[in-house]
């Protein structure tokens, strides 16, 4: 089996991480309306915050240690 390439995959959760907090940046002002009851702006914006800090500790293993 071939190498998983996690330093590529983390540009892409990186990307995908922040898409999604400007997703859920333009739900908090209300810019993108949606009901108030589907809790999505919180959802998408936990979403976000774990891509985000999932591919920083990819980055940081890969500055510091390689």
């Amino acid at each position: 089996m071939e190498n998983f390439p996690i330093y590529e995959t983390s540009i892409w959760i990186g990307i995908i991480g922040f898409i999604l907090i400007i997703f859920t940046s333009l739900l908090g002002y209300r810019i993108i309306k949606t009901p108030v009851k589907m809790h999505l702006h919180r959802r998408i914006g936990i979403l976000g915050l774990v891509a985000c800090t999932i591919h920083s500790f990819i980055m940081f293993y890969f500055y510091l240690f390689t």
